[in-house]
């Protein structure tokens, strides 16, 4: 459909077209004004037990072993939001840049790629979006509360010894609450470009319906014509 068939199409459904057109500026104006959400992200490292203790040279951050790693997913899916998409190709997306407005999100990084998961870092990624900042702060302690004590729940029911015990922590102890709401400009664009390409459907199939209609008239017999 060539621009100036559409434009001769509007043209000839011009209350569609007002219609659509006022229904797009309405929708730019609503986008516009949107309010933006309030972010938080925090880490919850899972720290290997602290044996043999006091020896020099001894750091929990570096002892990584596979099973660190299996009860931190563990966690990860006992706690997580049963709402939340799948983990992302890429660890830098968030879900506040994936479109969720109130909500969060409990993940085990991905440190592979699109058609392969590897994960190899005992770390639990906790997102969480709202529009109140103080709901979003209380979110997230709960949630880490929440793996925490899912986590000693599990080690008692084991009967771990203290000293074999996985420790946590938190990075950063104390997350920044972040406040954005995207770009305006670009949100207003895609609603207006939507919306006139809504509005020139809408015009294309009244076009179609209106000669299906005239064509219908012109071969309709008339009544007692034999």
């Amino acid at each position: 459909m060539t621009p100036w068939v559409i434009i001769r199409t509007l043209h000839r459904h011009r209350v569609v077209a007002l219609t659509g057109l006022l229904l797009s500026l309405v929708a730019c104006g609503a986008v516009g004004r949107a309010p933006g959400v309030y972010y938080q992200q925090v880490n919850v490292v899972f720290l290997a037990p602290q044996v043999p203790p006091k020896v020099e040279g001894y750091n929990a951050y570096q002892v990584v072993t596979t099973s660190l790693v299996a009860t931190a997913g563990l966690m990860g899916r006992e706690v997580a939001n049963p709402d939340q998409s799948s983990t992302p190709v890429s660890p830098l997306v968030t879900i506040a840049g994936e479109g969720v407005r109130d909500g969060y999100s409990v993940r085990l990084p991905n440190s592979g790629g699109q058609w392969a998961y590897d994960f190899e870092d005992p770390v639990l990624d906790v997102q969480v979006v709202g529009p109140r900042a103080r709901e979003v702060v209380d979110t997230t302690t709960r949630i880490v509360n929440k793996i925490k004590t899912r986590l000693q729940a599990r080690e008692d029911a084991a009967g771990t010894s203290p000293d074999q015990r996985i420790g946590t922590q938190v990075i950063p102890p104390s997350p920044p609450v972040l406040y954005g709401h995207g770009s305006r400009l670009r949100a207003v664009l895609a609603t207006f470009v939507l919306g006139i390409g809504l509005t020139v459907v809408a015009a294309t199939l009244a076009d179609r319906r209106m000669v299906r209609r005239r064509e219908y008239e012109g071969h309709r017999v008339p009544h007692g014509v034999t």
